[in-house]
């Protein structure tokens, strides 16, 4: 059964469970009586506590948003499940669904209720803030005003107000047939309330009491209604601040060229930590080690990231580079296999469908980079360095996969000896002539001479001043190798031609960094999680001026993240951001350099 059958099966699923209606069957069963033809004639929460008393308003609600928060949540867990594939429009369909079950009952020849519980509990499962906004927001109207009708309008628009903030751009390509939906079940509710209006404003719309009514309560009406009203507006207000905090961009200005967020996905799967580019900057896989998958978006040329395809890859994905239309991965097997098995190469296209068959490449690998050629791969495996007695010890291997993707050879082997050698990542110089290897335990960088990758040569080790753990990750304009020290607020440059470290002080320890390229002067952008923040130490001068910083936010740009994994597509001009705490992936847009502009000024001008 494909995907396409697995959905319409669910969302005819999720009409029936929604069309259950738990108030009716609980008043006749407990008092014989049809619901329909008493109090308002409504088969939801409020009609039924007229009935059976308050404590069954709670019992009523609560069944009536499970029918709709259970089967958004539950099925398309189960269809990726099933088919290793997650359906990005499904969960809106089905609280739509569910929505329309109640409102339109099947075993009540379709007549039902108002769909304000079951509204509730199916957007619970999409969105969990903007609910409990929208919860929050029923409860104080309800306190003031006390019509159960006008607070649930009340929650139902700032639902949507909230959640238009929290995903940014409402109506981008990836967020609109969800926000339609949002939309279309806000509609809904207010048709179905037009009676509840007409009666508020003709002063017949029964309230919810807490105590005896006394005299005077009736005079009170209209002053709760203000208040109510009031109330509505502050609401308002805050939700449109919150759309406008949203829209805001973080922006970072440079002397050359400006850095802007642009753009920001989340990952259903709690956790994002390594990136990279593929097809040109047109496709960006994420990693997500908690559940062993991948996520690939298409890139817009604008950085926002759409049609998300979610990729099961058996294992947790140690390394992930992008290599022409494919994407290769390095997989270590998942649970106790890790023990017995060895990790595998990879091969998946930008589809998220596999080229070949797994390859197995060794035990425990940390990383993976390709170079210029296309052919070639470097490849770090820790073995027997992280305690398994029974490996092979860390090494280096030079991969050749001209002939296939899926079965790389293996043309050249280096072995870490130090007895606590533990490789950690790995960056080649851009003259393709030096791979830098950083060392855990030792605390250690090692050069290898790779310029013949049939033949590796280990030609110097260098101790890091501070000996911190060392992440080598980029270089400086002259090839030098940056590293970040994760235990201590500093980037070094190793200065090649004085066999010495140099030190720039940053704002907080560095996670991860990557180098921009000539065109942007060799800059280097690096994450400090601790401090929610993008660093650009800029490689014109990196021993004379502090780096530069760019806050990276979550939810309304009031939230911090936790920035770890980097990727640079010079085709696109654009950096992207994983957060290991949230699962969301942050796009920056690099503006064009002064030279750029120059260059573009006199172009137009010869034409």
């Amino acid at each position: 059964m494909n995907i396409l059958m697995y959905a319409l099966l669910a969302i005819a699923a999720t009409y029936l469970i929604g069309s259950i209606p738990f108030g009716y069957l609980l008043v006749k069963w407990k008092k014989g009586i049809d619901l329909r033809t008493v109090g308002s004639g409504n088969i939801g929460a409020t009609n039924a506590s007229r009935v059976l008393g308050r404590p069954f308003f709670f019992v009523v609600f609560l069944l009536d948003a499970l029918k709709g928060f259970a089967p958004t949540l539950g099925f398309p867990l189960a269809i990726r499940a099933a088919t290793g594939k997650n359906p990005a429009d499904l969960p809106a369909l089905l609280a739509l669904s569910a929505t329309l079950g109640h409102n339109f009952s099947l075993y009540l020849r379709f007549k039902g209720g108002k769909g304000v519980a079951t509204s509730l509990g199916s957007v619970a499962a999409l969105d969990a803030i903007a609910t409990a906004s929208a919860a929050l927001s029923f409860l104080g109207a309800l306190v003031v005003c006390r019509y159960v009708s006008l607070s649930s309008l009340l929650g139902g628009v700032v639902f949507v107000c909230v959640h238009a903030a929290v995903v940014g751009k409402p109506f981008a390509r990836d967020h609109i047939t969800t926000n339609i939906l949002f939309i279309t079940m806000l509609i809904m509710l207010f048709a179905r309330h037009r009676g509840n209006l007409a009666r508020i404003r003709a002063g017949t719309e029964p309230k919810v009491t807490t105590a005896r009514k006394r005299r005077g309560d009736a005079g009170r009406s209209g002053k709760a209604l203000v208040a109510a009203i009031v109330g509505f507006a502050i609401i308002a207000l805050g939700s449109v601040w919150l759309i406008a905090q949203a829209s805001i961009r973080p922006r970072l200005d440079l002397d050359s060229y400006t850095i802007e967020a642009v753009a920001r996905a989340s990952c259903p799967h709690q956790r994002s930590e390594r990136l990279a580019f593929a097809a040109s900057g047109a496709k960006l896989a994420a990693t997500c080690p908690r559940y062993n998958r991948i996520m690939i978006w298409s890139v817009q040329k604008d950085g926002s990231l759409v049609d998300p395809i979610d990729v099961n890859v058996g294992g947790r994905v140690a390394a992930i580079v992008g290599s022409g239309d494919r994407f290769i991965v390095l997989v270590r097997p998942a649970m106790d296999a890790r023990h017995t098995e060895p990790a595998w190469w990879a091969a998946i296209d930008t589809r998220g469908e596999p080229i070949g068959n797994r390859f197995p490449i060794g035990y425990d690998p940390d990383d993976l980079v390709l170079a210029g050629d296309g052919k070639t791969a470097f490849v770090l495996l820790s073995g027997r360095a992280e305690g398994e007695t029974n490996r092979h010890k860390p090494c280096l291997l030079s991969l050749d996969f001209s002939e296939s993707i899926a079965v790389p050879r293996v043309v050249s082997r280096l072995e870490f000896t130090g007895s606590l050698d533990d490789p950690d990542r790995l960056a080649l110089a851009p003259n393709e002539r030096d791979v830098w290897v950083s060392l855990r335990g030792s605390n250690e960088i090692a050069r290898v001479e790779a310029s013949d990758p049939l033949a590796f040569r280990l030609v110097q080790r260098c101790a890091n001043p501070d000996r911190g753990v060392p992440v080598a990750s980029g270089f400086d304009r002259e090839s030098n190798p940056i590293v970040a020290d994760q235990a201590k607020a500093r980037i070094w440059i190793y200065q090649k031609q004085a066999d010495r470290f140099e030190a720039i002080a940053t704002d907080g320890t560095i996670d991860d960094l990557i180098a921009l390229g000539d065109v942007y002067q060799n800059d280097v952008a690096a994450t400090i999680p601790r401090r929610s923040r993008l660093a650009i130490v800029r490689g014109a001068r990196l021993n004379s001026a502090e780096p530069a910083s760019l806050p990276l936010t979550g939810f309304a740009n009031l939230t911090k993240i936790h920035p770890s994994g980097l990727a640079y597509s010079p085709e696109r001009r654009i950096v992207a951001v994983a957060n290991l705490a949230g699962g969301s992936v942050h796009v920056m847009k690099l503006g064009e350099t002064i030279a750029q502009q120059e260059k573009q000024k006199h172009h137009s001008s010869s034409k």
